[in-house]
């Protein structure tokens, strides 16, 4: 029988693992019960070191007139606005909620870096290796666009509902290559944009039984 080098089988565990070294209470079985949860409490805080809240997709590019808020909150007009990264998920769901009279908003997907969009694109149908959807109707507050981002097939789709609704109000395909962002241009008022699940309205009008979920960004937890 061979047996691992330097380690003596006369030896604890805990020596291994970089725990210290406790008696257990034998008259009161609790107490090492007790002992053991904070032992995984202390672990499980150590993993989580980052704060959660930095795990969240958001906004992080924006062009022409538009501001960035606070929450993902776009005011302004004629300007373009890119999610945090590429989706890591081939049916990605968000939502727009207008927060003014008269916003006017389109919504899509990009297929190239935000560097590269930045200061030099404020119109989302001029993006090269993007697809646009406009949203016809002016909306007022409370209104909410869900929008579909679908690249399971080729080419993509893009699809946006309206409020409650199940059923698509629009949709559009066009080829965009490689990673894929998120996109919305406001071209007039003020909206917020959602991708967190546990703010989304009207994530089952997005036929979660389809394998569409709320967008998850590649590499947002490294």
């Amino acid at each position: 029988m061979f047996l691992t080098p330097f380690v003596d089988l006369g030896d604890s565990v805990e020596k291994y693992l970089g725990l210290p070294r406790s008696k257990p209470d034998e008259e009161n079985p609790q107490s090492r019960h007790h002992e053991l949860e904070q032992m995984e409490s202390g672990i499980a805080a150590s993993a989580t070191d980052q704060p959660i809240a930095s795990f969240k997709p958001r906004i992080i590019s924006v062009s022409g007139n538009i501001k960035l808020g606070e929450n993902n909150v776009l005011s302004g007009s004629g300007g373009l606005a890119i999610g945090s990264g590429p989706l890591d998920q081939s049916k990605a769901y968000f939502e727009v909620h207008a927060e003014e009279e008269d916003t006017c908003v389109i919504v899509g997907a990009v297929g190239v870096h935000p560097n590269s969009i930045v200061n030099n694109y404020e119109a989302l149908a001029g993006v090269p290796n993007s697809i646009s959807v406009p949203i016809a109707d002016s909306l007022k507050p409370g209104d909410v666009i869900g929008v579909v981002i679908d690249i399971a097939d080729f080419p993509p789709k893009v699809s946006v509902y309206m409020n409650e609704s199940h059923s698509e109000m629009k949709s559009v395909s066009a080829i965009v290559r490689g990673d894929v962002w998120p996109a919305i241009e406001i071209v007039s008022g003020s909206a917020k944009i959602v991708f967190d699940r546990q703010q989304l309205r009207f994530l089952s009008q997005a036929k979660l039984a389809r394998g569409v979920e709320a967008v998850m960004i590649a590499r947002s937890i490294i």
